[in-house]
């Protein structure tokens, strides 16, 4: 009997070194893959031509349907027209390397501005908030000059 004892206790701990024998465990592991993302979007805000130009681009491999909302305030030294200018799109981009191009309009004044630039991107499995305070750049009457300012999601 204590040959078999030997052996038994001898066995388990050479198999177990080499992981042949595993104690049952009730933990559950969930696999979830976090390279995967549902989207990849691309915001690109540039002044232009009494305003500003919104550029969306799809990066990713799946279609993004969703609402972009955007609030710009404008402070310059001479604003005669769209301090604050707000506005909503509907986005339907397919993937690859489709855009869609916005704008927010109008927008008249003179000098050097510091703009505010915030918006909520929402979607049927959520909202995407972004936002920039304080940028700089400078008006001339119609055209706004600033450099262009890009955010990604997810």
């Amino acid at each position: 009997m204590k040959k078999i004892l030997t052996l038994l206790v001898i066995s388990i701990l050479v198999l177990g070194g080499i992981g042949a024998v595993a104690i049952p465990s009730n933990k559950q592991m969930v696999n979830n893959n976090i390279n995967m993302q549902e989207f990849e979007l691309e915001i690109s805000i540039q002044g232009g031509l009494f305003g500003y130009i919104i550029n969306v681009n799809n990066l990713g491999t799946e279609p993004v349907i969703g609402n972009l909302s955007i609030d710009i305030s404008t402070g310059a030294m001479v604003m005669l027209i769209g301090g604050n200018l707000s506005k909503e799109f509907a986005v339907s981009i397919d993937p690859g390397s489709a855009e869609g191009e916005f704008k927010v309009l109008p927008l008249i004044g003179f000098g050097d501005a510091t703009m505010s630039i915030s918006g909520v991107f929402r979607t049927q499995n959520g909202d995407y908030s972004f936002g920039s305070t304080n940028e700089r750049g400078y008006i001339f009457l119609i055209y706004v000059v600033f450099s262009e300012l890009i955010f990604h999601f997810p």
